[in-house]
């Protein structure tokens, strides 16, 4: 089957025949299955940039409501040990994944300032906060159907989408589309 040539590329989905789609979303709901069976499906709050469905909907390729995923690890900038879940931790508004301070370190190691980049930071300017945080993944809307997709889900390219101005079908609506033949 050809390939979609005409493509918005908002998804890596368009590059996709009818049933590498279909196989991707059977996919999906496969693994789906296996996480509502181990009680791991994220049921939590609307998503960061674009607004989440209602908790009625749920996201038309794998069926979950909303996906919670693991940030980045964090780093303390003074012994280099990774900041463990549940850990407290302090850190500067600069950027939190870089300059982020174990418990251990800010109590025992840093005296008045910690030293970031060359500049000195006062003890007393760095923020607690406790390494619990949990991202949503977010969402992306049809363009077609006002359906709801996780961007994950949807293999869907933020870069390519042009600040919101680029054309997304989900893959339910690019599926009509190839076998209508109005995209190839």
């Amino acid at each position: 089957e050809e390939k979609n040539k005409n493509s918005q590329g908002t998804s890596l989905l368009e590059c996709f025949n009818v049933q590498q789609i279909k196989a991707h979303m059977a996919s999906l709901r496969k693994e789906t299955q296996v996480t509502e069976k181990s009680g791991k499906e994220a049921k939590a709050s609307a998503a960061e940039g674009k607004q989440a469905p209602e908790k009625s909907e749920s996201c038309v390729a794998c069926g979950c409501h909303n996906l919670l995923f693991e940030p980045p690890p964090l780093y303390c900038l003074n012994c280099n040990d990774r900041i463990k879940k549940g850990q407290t931790y302090w850190f500067t508004n600069v950027d939190i994944n870089k300059h982020s301070v174990c418990g251990t370190c800010y109590k025992d190691h840093i005296k008045d300032s910690l030293k970031i980049e060359g500049k000195s930071v006062p003890k007393s300017k760095l923020k607690k906060k406790k390494n619990e945080e949990k991202l949503l993944e977010p969402w992306v809307q049809c363009d077609f159907c006002d359906a709801w997709v996780h961007q994950v889900c949807a293999l869907f390219n933020k870069v390519r989408d042009e600040g919101g101005a680029g054309q997304y079908a989900c893959p339910n609506c690019l599926v009509k589309k190839l076998e209508k033949g109005t995209v190839k």
